[in-house]
């Protein structure tokens, strides 16, 4: 028999749910003392979560696993209920697949109690998304997905408590293109699994950091952003990039939790980099509306010069968006202040209808593009059309991979002033705010220097 979820929680987590409880606001309300009733007029809400990915875990690991990870998920919530001094809570309804609950605030925590309760909830998902769930010889990680609904006084009432949790289960995000590719092999799923756990296993232990890559002018000392790269240090401090393992996670539909954790602490790198613009990667599996994102749009509606100086890059590599979802996502960040950037135009997973809906504030151009310019002839008139397309669509045009002072030529009479790549600057440990070069003021980066000294 399968173990239930492992408490092995390393230096990544305690840093980030210190994190997460200081910068997001949450209290440790103290617990209700004896004989104290939770005031049933105090915020309350229903909360429905999913497990996305049991479909998977039963064609690599048999029946028996699939529902044990459902019974370790479940005592998980429990556990988590039971021992939060924060809120209280009680079950509604579970399946194998989906559990539903209310909670409520344990003391008055004030108007923007159904905030509070939000992110307290996802916290605990977040730190069930990036923990391991063991079984004989595998780990295995959970795919999340979960909403809620605000629910006032009368949610103790059957009828309307019955009407609240259809309206949390409608709530719940589609399941993207099914929950089991059509491709899956047994065998596939588990060596994924096992990559992706590695990779876990790295961010929890710390090993796992940003490396900082600028994006700057090509042919002056503009720096127009940071670019977050998660990777490894080597042996004698080498940045080591770990792509395999984050392209597993996605394959398995497990990146949302590590997408929530690197924008937090994309988050955290922002309030201390010296005014700094930092740009972190996020899967266009995640990118979509949906309440993983309502913790990070709380905070940075709260303090809108963090978001000034965040973008953040949907990564389309190996899926494309859901336009409709994606754009309602995009539109909500970039009302608060952050910038909105597409990675690998011309490449990857780009869907035309998606990059319409979306709107990004600047595009990146795939690395592929520039070797492709390095041809000549007809294949630099196809790059400068590629580029003025581009130009059309986005106030800010970059190209990725610009490693020589060839590369940077051709970018250049192809009408591409920003660039990221060996000629622009490797990625290096050094925080962002130790890299040289003055702030991009362009549209759309006009930094104030009031956010600027808020910042710094």
């Amino acid at each position: 028999m399968m173990m239930g979820a492992k408490m092995r929680i390393g230096g990544f987590w305690r840093r980030f749910d210190r994190g997460l409880n200081v910068s997001v606001g949450l209290v440790r309300a103290a617990p209700p003392g004896a004989g104290q009733s939770v005031n049933p007029a105090w915020a309350a809400l229903v909360v429905a979560v999913r497990i996305d990915n049991l479909d998977l875990i039963r064609i690599a690991f048999g029946s028996a696993a699939e529902v044990e990870v459902s019974s370790a998920v479940w005592r998980a919530l429990q556990n988590r209920l039971a021992s939060s001094s924060a809120v209280v809570g009680e079950c509604i309804e579970k399946s194998q697949d989906e559990f539903l609950f209310v909670v409520r605030a344990a003391t008055e925590v004030g108007a923007g109690s159904h905030d509070f309760l939000r992110r307290q909830v996802g916290s605990w998902l977040l730190e069930l998304g990036c923990q391991p769930i063991s079984g004989p010889g595998s780990e295995m990680h959970v795919a999340l997905s979960w909403s809620s609904v605000d629910a006032g006084p009368r949610c103790d009432d059957k009828d309307v408590l019955h009407h609240l949790v259809i309206e949390a289960r409608n709530l719940l995000p589609h399941m993207r293109d099914g929950s089991v590719p059509q491709f899956s092999r047994p065998e596939w799923v588990r060596r994924d699994m096992m990559v992706a756990a590695g990779h876990y296993a790295a961010l929890a232990l710390g090993e796992l950091q940003f490396a900082w890559e600028p994006v700057r002018a090509i042919d002056d000392d503009a720096l127009l952003y940071m670019r977050a790269v998660a990777a490894v240090p080597g042996v004698v401090g080498e940045v080591i990039d770990r792509e395999a393992g984050y392209r597993a996670l996605e394959r398995l539909r497990l990146v949302a939790a590590f997408d929530q954790s690197q924008v937090w602490l994309a988050i955290d790198h922002v309030a201390r980099g010296g005014g700094r613009a930092v740009c972190v990667p996020v899967s266009a599996i995640s990118f979509r509306r949906s309440a993983w994102w309502d913790g990070v749009m709380s905070r940075l509606a709260a303090q809108r010069a963090l978001a000034e100086r965040l973008l953040i890059a949907i990564d389309c590599n190996q899926f494309a968006l859901s336009p409709g979802s994606a754009a309602e996502l995009a539109d909500q960040l970039r009302r608060l202040g952050c910038k909105i950037v597409l990675h690998g135009f011309g490449g990857g997973q780009v869907a035309f209808a998606g990059l319409l809906a979306l709107r990004p504030d600047v595009i990146m151009l795939d690395p592929f593009l520039i070797r492709l310019a390095g041809r000549g002839g007809r294949d630099f008139a196809l790059f400068r059309q590629v580029v003025a397309l581009a130009s059309v669509l986005a106030p800010v045009v970059a190209a990725e991979g610009l490693d020589t002072a060839a590369h940077a030529e051709l970018a250049l009479d192809a009408g591409v002033a920003w660039a990221c790549g060996g000629y622009a600057g490797l990625p290096t440990w050094r925080g962002p705010e130790a890299h040289a070069g003055r702030p991009a003021r362009i549209p759309p980066f006009q930094w104030s220097d009031v956010a600027a000294e808020w910042v710094g």
